[in-house]
């Protein structure tokens, strides 16, 4: 197995590839000096572009005459023999008409994180190295669905997700409590089934386990269905295939520029007939559809100037390819600062041997191979397509293209949830009407919805996934902006985790009733002093007679121990 350990060794007629003969499946941790990974990786990278490249429809020759590179260079992509840089990656997702992050889907970098070893000397810190891991990108890990129809049943089975999720990512409550503003009390009256979290609170779960939402919405689907006639054809044949009055500005520029309904129609994505009935309904209102402004309404000049601040939303400048990596440079420099990260840190979280590599990527520009900006986005718990917003590549024009504007990134989620459950309602030509009639409920309850107007609850979510026979991730595309890794298999299962809990019950009370002292109980149980001190008073709260070292001081700490005496003398059944 062999790898190119500088950017500089790499062929003049390569310098858009890295030399990664694939010999062996390994783990996916870098080796010394290594820069990108083999086996795994560059194979699930190429599945993914030869997937993409015939979902588009084209040839290798078409693609590679698109991105500007040689078709020997896709077909070494494709093959997994070679991985490309991050300039060729943009420029190959441009010409498939897709993000970065569908090409790099099932490819994932899990940073070193900061544990505790102990030794002789007691606790010390150490960093577990960082590495790759893959997985198919269409591969389900859902388990089975049950049905819900209470608030209670929708609680219980986030809470088992939410507690599976944080069992897989090694987190206690006591920590994941504090990282999202909640109590830890809260915490675990959400896995317990207890309450049903708020959707923002569900957000701020998956973001800090670093899951979608759909992981910790997953398995359950709504069980009541409305009537029989509100599903089928015949139910949604008055719904609209898009907003009202949606197409009146591009009609009107349309005919201004003396285009025919035809063309106009392919423009707006619509069909003829409605663009003809759309002509003659402005006609009736008295709308100018002639190009001389001064026969135009105010109405038709308001229309458009919203018409011509939307395109300037969406317009784009060409760049150098230098710029494009500088634009990357910028982004991760911002991101970097965002979150309190110096320099050294981030290159440690993203496995890179020298202590200077970020500093150089956001000095001259990282045009650095696409396994890196993976392993940066990762460290900074951001998606790859966060790194490079506003790049993208025109294979028609040949250049890169950087959005004027950024795309809003304070938009709610509830807007976005109205937007894309409007989407595949209107894509179904269902009436607001027949939705709601599907789960039992009022139209204006799914209108405030599609508007934005409230944040939906979880339970709202999967009346709606229901309504409109989609998933409930398809209704929460859009706003997720945080890094997504596979969680990781448990160590031990519930039943093994209850009986060596049960046997380190039984050794603590051994050492408390021998009078063994709290750094002996510790050293013995490898836990921390002062965690022996909340073992025992949880064993007390659970009725556990734990004798006391100490007497006590105050009358209330008198009242709290007779309380827990006499609990722990009433039978277990009574407790």
């Amino acid at each position: 197995m062999t790898t190119a350990s500088d950017p500089a060794e790499v062929p003049e007629d390569d310098t858009d590839l890295v030399q990664s003969v694939v010999d062996d499946p390994d783990d996916g941790h870098l080796g010394p000096g290594q820069l990108v990974p083999t086996g795994g990786v560059p194979l699930q990278l190429g599945a993914n572009i030869a997937e993409l490249r015939r979902e588009a429809g084209v040839t290798q020759a078409e693609l590679a005459t698109r991105s500007g590179i040689t078709s020997a260079a896709v077909s070494y992509f494709e093959a997994g023999r070679h991985i490309p840089t991050l300039l060729v990656a943009l420029k190959l997702a441009g010409s498939l008409d897709t993000g970065i992050d569908r090409l790099t889907a099932g490819i994932f970098w899990n940073p070193g994180r900061l544990g505790s070893d102990r030794s002789a000397s007691g606790l010390r810190a150490v960093r577990s190295q960082g590495y790759f891991s893959t997985r198919p990108a269409h591969l389900r890990t859902d388990g089975p669905s049950i049905p819900v129809s209470t608030q209670g049943e929708v609680a219980a089975v986030i809470g088992r997700n939410v507690r599976d999720a944080r069992r897989r990512r090694h987190v206690s409550q006591r920590d994941l409590g504090p990282t999202i503003g909640l109590e830890q009390t809260h915490v675990s009256k959400i896995e317990l089934g207890q309450i049903e979290p708020t959707l923002t609170t569900v957000i701020a779960l998956a973001r800090e386990l670093e899951v979608t939402v759909g992981t910790l919405l997953s398995g359950m689907h709504w069980a009541e269905i409305g009537p029989p006639d509100a599903w089928g054809e015949a139910a949604g044949r008055r719904g609209r295939t898009r907003d009202l009055h949606s197409l009146d500005a591009l009609v009107l520029r349309g005919c201004r520029e003396g285009k025919e309904p035809s063309a106009i129609a392919r423009e707006a994505s619509a069909d003829e007939p409605t663009v003809s009935r759309c002509i003659e309904r402005l006609r009736r209102r008295g709308r100018s559809l002639s190009a001389d402004p001064a026969t135009w309404t105010d109405e038709d000049l308001e229309d458009e100037l919203a018409l011509r601040r939307e395109e300037d939303l969406r317009a784009s400048d060409p760049i150098e390819e230098k710029d494009a990596a500088m634009v990357v440079a910028g982004h991760l420099r911002r991101h970097r600062r965002r979150q309190g990260l110096k320099q050294e840190p981030l290159g440690a979280l993203g496995g890179f041997s020298a202590a200077n590599s970020v500093s150089q990527f956001e000095r001259v520009g990282p045009n650095f191979f696409l396994t890196h900006l993976v392993r940066l986005a990762a460290s900074l718990r951001v998606t790859c397509s966060t790194l490079t917003e506003g790049l993208r590549w025109d294979h028609a024009a040949r250049s890169f293209l950087l959005a004027r504007h950024p795309k809003p990134t304070d938009r709610s989620p509830a807007v976005v949830i109205g937007e894309n459950a409007r989407r595949f309602r209107q894509s179904a030509r269902l009436a607001e009407a027949t939705v709601a009639r599907r789960v039992g409920r009022r139209s204006n309850y799914f209108n405030a919805l599609e508007h934005g107007r409230s944040t939906p609850r979880p339970i709202s979510l999967l009346m709606l996934a229901r309504a409109l026979e989609v998933e409930v991730e398809d209704l929460l595309e859009g706003f997720r902006d945080w890094y997504v890794r596979p969680l990781l298999p448990l160590a031990m299962t519930e039943a093994q985790e209850a009986a060596e809990s049960a046997s380190r019950q039984e050794q603590l009370l051994l050492l408390w009733n021998q009078n063994v002292d709290l750094r002996g109980i510790a050293e013995a149980l490898e836990i921390k002093p002062q965690t022996v001190f909340a073992a025992v008073n949880r064993l007390r709260d659970l009725g556990v007679d734990v004798p006391y070292r100490k007497a006590p001081l105050t009358p209330a700490q008198l009242s709290q121990r007779m309380r827990r005496r006499r609990r722990a003398r009433r039978p277990i059944a009574a407790r």
